[in-house]
C-alpha cells in the first residue's frame, strides 16, 4: 500500500487565515504567512510541528508559539483552514467543482 501525501502549494491569504484563527494580529498573521510560504511549509507538517521548528521560522514570541500550538492541536493536526469546514480550501474548492 502506498500514501501519496499532496503537495499543494497554499498561498499567503491561506496560511494568513490560519494565523488569524490562531488569534494573532493582522499584522503579525501576514508576516508568518510570508515565512511559511518562503520556507515550502505544508499543512500536514502542523501535525508535529514543535515550539522550536516555530522559533527557526522566525516566530519568537512565546505567546503566538502557544497561540499556534494550541490552535492546532484543538484541530487534531487538521486546521480547517486547511482541510474544510466552514471556510477551509477543501470546502471551497467542493463549492466550486
Amino acid at each position: 500500500m502506498s500514501i501519496t501525501i499532496s503537495l499543494l502549494h497554499h498561498s499567503e491569504a491561506t496560511w494568513e487565515n490560519f494565523f488569524k484563527a490562531c488569534e494573532l494580529p493582522s499584522k503579525v498573521a501576514k508576516l508568518y504567512a510570508k515565512r511559511f510560504v518562503r520556507e515550502r511549509m505544508q499543512p500536514y507538517m502542523l501535525r508535529e510541528i514543535s515550539k522550536e521548528e516555530l522559533r527557526e521560522l522566525g516566530i519568537e514570541a512565546l505567546g503566538d508559539q502557544l497561540s499556534i500550538l494550541r490552535y492546532v492541536r484543538g484541530a487534531d493536526g487538521r486546521p480547517k483552514e486547511f482541510y474544510g469546514g466552514a471556510g477551509g480550501v477543501a470546502a471551497r474548492m467542493a463549492e466550486e467543482g
